[in-house]
């Protein structure tokens, strides 16, 4: 037995079977993973590697982390570490013409799939139809979308035995992170792996948060141990994540609905009087809190810090007050990225050199078109599809006289009026602004989800790209087409996160993450009942079982503190005296 390692874990590391390993968050599961995947490498020539996928990119970038501190170089790089979706990608790109697909594909990102769709949901009567749709966009045109990469991919292994033996070759060790929220697609192709290469799945049920998506389910890790008969292994609550705190119990407790002590050294509270509240003031007074408490219990300054809340909307309230006053506070904001990029197309079409003419009104109304049929309400299509009307009226010389085409040609106005500068942090502004003081609505709500832009990466990225623009042509001649391109390295592909600094995000997007200290904002939310807590999710009864699992994800992303920041009232069931 390796020094250290309990007979357990050893068990675990030695193991020749499929493995089901089980475990709340910090358990030791992956730190157990990597030890095996180091053991395997040992016996393997150097020509093969252990593949170690995730669910998330967030997690991806955390086991980077860990293999790097726990592991030589030479050893870490035998470890190939990736989310499910862009290992599928990256054999997809090569072999994909053997489904009759061109030989190059690309990708359709997110938006452009929402806006061809319609923003279609599986659950919809058309589902059927945009289905069909896709698949032959992804055959004729060598378009897929990210729902299709596993899809595909299990079809290449089930149709190709050679393709699966050489995956199954370099890969002798799959080890699969948050098995549990792995979709039907992606396991399926794990499966059809396990015949010829030792899968490890590692799990937590009580971390599933996830089951509102297609194919993933609580059935999950019942499927995995029917297709592929693992030993299972369960290495209990213990949180080493937050070892030497109480966060792991109150988190057990928050599951259950016993709160066993009536303080947790590790768990603070403060509220405020919805009446008299000033986000701000609120925000920079927890973060006062919560770094001195970690500082205390550390010996050092933390690294890193989130603040999590149950909705977007909020995250982006919160990143607003952040950045008001005089000393902004630097932070990154986590967002849902299709509303964002369609919004972001919108301004840099304003961006670009105008020909004055009535296709400038006709490009712009299909981008507007595009925004609103992602978004996939009927109200949003019917709206697209007046719309398209004023589209071809104006192509046929008719100017329809409406409130949307004057406020276009007043931003048009108001944009040439004071002239671009060749600044692109100026110029955006100059564009967010015309957009924030039109007269028409859908302008305002772009420029609201453009402030999303301005916490992610501090705006650099867009910066970047603006000025290259300028310095090739002049103007922004392809400024859409540049932003694209600048914030696909923020897209699905990107594994990569750096977690340090102050993260805004919901609970949701934390998913997979870690940080020193948390500071989670409750407020009140109206599902038609009256108030409740926003941490009580809508069509989840008492005792709000799937409301208590979200929560503790958010709790159990802390190491040294975990501080709640909620209004007197109404008071959260799920916190108890805590809330």
């Amino acid at each position: 037995m390796e020094l250290g390692i309990c007979e357990e874990r050893q068990a675990i590391i030695d193991a020749k079977e499929h493995l089901l390993v089980l475990g709340g968050p910090g358990s030791g599961k992956t730190t157990v993973a990597l030890l095996k995947a180091v053991h395997k490498l040992k016996l393997l020539p150097d020509n093969q590697a252990v593949l170690f996928l995730s669910f998330s990119r967030a997690a991806v970038s955390r086991l980077i982390t860990a293999s790097e501190q726990l592991l030589d170089k030479t050893t870490s790089k035998r470890i190939n570490v990736q989310t499910i979706h862009s290992f599928c990608w990256e054999i997809l790109k090569t072999h994909a013409y053997l489904l009759g697909a061109p030989k190059k594909i690309t990708l359709l990102p997110p938006h452009e799939e929402k806006a061809l769709s319609k923003g279609v949901k599986c659950s919809d009567y058309e589902w059927s139809h945009w289905e069909k749709e896709r698949k032959r966009l992804f055959i004729e045109e060598g378009k897929i979308v990210y729902d299709l990469f596993a899809t595909s991919f299990f079809s290449l292994l089930d149709n190709s035995t050679l393709l699966a033996e050489m995956v199954a070759s370099k890969y002798p060790l799959i080890i699969l992170d948050e098995a549990q929220d792995t979709g039907s697609d992606a396991w399926n192709c794990i499966r059809l792996l396990s015949k010829r290469s030792q899968v490890v799945c590692l799990g937590d049920l009580d971390q599933q948060i996830f089951d509102h998506l297609p194919g993933v389910g609580p059935e999950r890790i019942k499927a995995i141990e029917s297709d592929i008969s693992p030993t299972v292994y369960d290495l209990g609550c213990q949180n080493n994540r937050c070892s030497g705190t109480d966060i792991s119990h109150f988190a057990d407790a928050l599951l259950s609905g016993k709160f066993e002590s009536s303080d947790y050294a590790n768990i603070s509270t403060k509220q405020y009087n919805p009446k008299y509240y000033e986000l701000r003031k609120e925000l920079c007074a927890c973060l006062g809190i919560l770094l001195k408490k970690i500082e205390s219990q550390k010996g050092d300054r933390p690294e890193s810090v989130a603040i999590l809340t149950p909705y977007n909307d909020l995250a982006l309230q919160v990143s607003f007050a952040l950045n008001a006053g005089q000393k902004p506070i630097r932070h990154k904001l986590v967002f849902d990225e299709v509303g964002v990029v369609l919004s972001s197309q919108v301004a840099a079409f304003f961006l670009e050199p105008r020909r004055d003419t009535s296709d400038d009104l006709i490009e712009c109304l299909g981008l507007l078109s595009n925004m609103l049929r992602a978004r996939g309400t009927k109200t949003a299509l019917e709206e697209s599809a007046r719309f398209g009307k004023w589209s071809e009226a104006i192509a046929a010389g008719k100017q329809p006289n409406v409130k949307l085409v004057h406020a276009i040609t007043d931003i048009f106005s108001s944009i040439n009026k004071t002239g671009l500068s060749g600044s692109p942090g100026d110029d955006w502004l100059l564009v967010r602004n015309s957009l924030k003081e039109s007269t028409n609505k859908l302008f305002n709500d772009i420029a609201q989800k453009l402030y999303y832009l301005v916490a992610f990466n501090q705006g650099r990225l867009i910066s970047s790209a603006l000025a290259d623009e300028w310095m090739a042509h002049g103007c922004y001649k392809n400024a859409r087409t540049s932003l694209q391109a600048a914030l696909d390295q923020q897209q699905l592909l990107s594994d990569i996160e750096d977690e340090s600094g102050i993260h805004v995000m919901t609970i949701h997007k934390s998913k997979g993450k870690q940080f020193d200290g948390v500071l989670i904002i409750r407020s009140a939310k109206n599902w038609g009942k009256g108030l409740q807590s926003s941490f009580i999710w809508m069509n989840d009864p008492s005792p709000h079982p799937k409301s208590r699992k979200i929560l503790r994800v958010g709790v159990t992303r802390a190491k040294y503190h975990v501080l709640f920041l909620s209004p007197a009232y109404p008071r959260c069931p799920l916190l108890g005296k805590f809330g």
